[in-house]
C-alpha cells in the first residue's frame, strides 16, 4: 500500500493527470489547439515565466521569496532599449544588462541576508523600486529598434522545426538547476534550510552563503529573461514583465512548492508551467480577455496552496492508516497472543 503511495499519491502524478485533462478538454472545445504552430505559441509565451520559476523554485523551498522579479524584468527591458539608442554593441549590452540583474539580487540579498529582514517585505519594496528606476531609464516611452539577430532569436525557431529558440534555452537551463536541487550536495542543503534554518546553521551549512547566491542568481535570470522577452515583443517598454510574478508565483506553488519552504520538486514546477500555458492558451483561443484570464492565474494560486496543503494532509492519513494495518497484521500474526484455554473440572 505504502508503495502505491509513492507512486500515485503524489502531487506530481495529479498534476500530470490535469495537464492530459487540460489538452483533452482544449482540443475539444477548439480546432486550432493541438496545431503545432498554436503549441508552439503557447510554449513560447511561457518562456519567461519558466526561467524564472527555476531559481524561484529554489527560493521558496529555502523559505523565502522574491516579488522583485517582474520589475528586474523590466529594468533589464529598459536598461537594453537605453543601450541600443546609445549604440552600445548589442554584445556588450546583453552583459551589462545581466550583471545589472546580478546588482539587484545582490541588493535583495544584502537587506534579506546581512540586514536580516523579511523577504517578502524587502522585495515586495525592491519590486516598486525597480519598477520606478525602469520608468525613469525610458521615460520617453518604447524602443523597438534592435538588430535583426535580436527579433529573429525573439519570435524564430530552430531550423527544420517550430520550436522556439527560447524555448531552446529554457531547456538548458532546467538541466542543471533540476541536478543542483535533486541530485547535489548543496540542493539538500536548500532543503534542510527550508525545513530549520537554525538546525541547518549547526550542522555547519553556510545559510547566509547560500541565500545570498541565489538571490543574486535570482536577478540575472530574471535580467536574462527581461532580454527575452524583449527580444520575443522586439520592444524595450517599462511596462514589460511587470505582471510576470504573479504567473511564476502561481506555477511555483501550483508545482507542489510549499509556500512555507523546505518541500517541492523541479518536476511538479515544470508540469504546472505545462498546465497554466495550456489553460491560458485554451482561453485565448476561446476569445476570453486578459483580465479574465488572470483572474483564472489568481484562482488557480490561492487553488494551488489550499490544494496542495489537503493533499499532503491525505497522503499522511492515507500512510498512517497503512502503517496502521500493517502494525495491526503483525501483532495477529505473532505467537503466544491466543487466548488460554481453560478446563473444568467436574465436581
Amino acid at each position: 500500500m505504502v508503495r502505491r503511495l509513492s507512486v500515485f499519491g503524489r502531487w506530481e502524478s495529479f498534476l500530470l493527470v490535469l495537464v492530459v485533462v487540460t489538452f483533452l478538454l482544449g482540443s475539444a472545445s477548439s480546432s486550432a489547439f493541438a496545431t503545432s504552430a498554436n503549441l508552439s505559441a503557447a510554449a513560447a509565451s511561457y518562456t519567461e515565466v519558466a526561467l524564472i520559476a527555476l531559481p524561484m523554485t529554489l527560493i521558496i523551498i529555502m523559505g523565502d521569496i522574491d516579488l522583485s522579479v517582474g520589475s528586474v524584468v523590466a529594468l533589464a527591458s529598459t536598461a537594453l532599449g537605453r543601450m541600443t539608442m546609445e549604440g552600445f554593441p548589442i554584445g556588450l549590452s546583453v552583459v551589462l544588462v545581466v550583471l545589472l540583474g546580478a546588482i539587484a539580487g545582490a541588493v535583495n540579498a544584502v537587506l534579506v541576508v546581512v540586514l536580516r529582514l523579511p523577504s517578502l517585505v524587502v522585495t515586495l519594496g525592491t519590486l516598486t523600486l525597480y519598477a520606478g528606476l525602469a520608468r525613469v531609464t525610458l521615460s520617453a516611452g518604447g524602443v523597438a529598434q534592435f538588430p535583426s539577430f535580436v527579433s529573429n532569436f525573439g519570435s524564430g525557431y530552430l531550423p527544420g522545426t517550430l520550436v522556439p529558440w527560447a524555448l531552446l534555452v529554457v531547456v538548458v537551463a532546467v538541466i542543471p538547476f533540476a541536478v543542483v536541487l535533486h541530485s547535489s550536495h548543496l540542493g539538500r542543503q536548500v532543503f534542510s534550510i527550508g525545513g530549520n534554518a537554525e538546525a541547518a546553521r549547526y550542522s555547519g551549512v553556510r545559510t547566509e552563503r547560500i541565500r545570498f547566491v541565489l538571490f543574486v542568481i535570482s536577478g540575472c535570470v530574471a535580467a536574462l529573461a527581461g532580454l527575452m522577452l524583449t527580444a520575443r515583443l522586439n520592444t524595450a517598454s517599462p511596462d514589460n514583465g511587470t505582471t510576470l510574478v504573479l504567473t511564476v508565483l502561481a506555477a511555483v506553488l501550483l508545482g507542489g512548492v510549499s509556500v512555507f519552504g523546505g518541500k517541492g520538486t523541479l518536476a511538479g514546477v515544470v508540469l504546472a508551467i505545462v498546465l497554466l500555458a495550456a489553460v491560458q492558451n485554451s482561453l485565448s483561443l476561446r476569445d476570453v480577455n486578459s483580465n479574465t484570464q488572470q483572474i483564472a492565474i489568481g484562482g488557480l494560486l490561492i487553488f494551488s496552496v489550499l490544494a496542495t496543503d489537503g493533499f499532503s494532509r491525505l497522503r499522511a492519513w492515507l500512510q498512517d492508516r497503512a502503517e496502521t494495518g500493517r502494525r495491526t497484521g503483525a501483532s495477529a500474526g505473532m505467537p503466544g497472543t491466543r487466548e488460554p484455554v481453560t478446563t473444568e473440572t467436574a465436581g
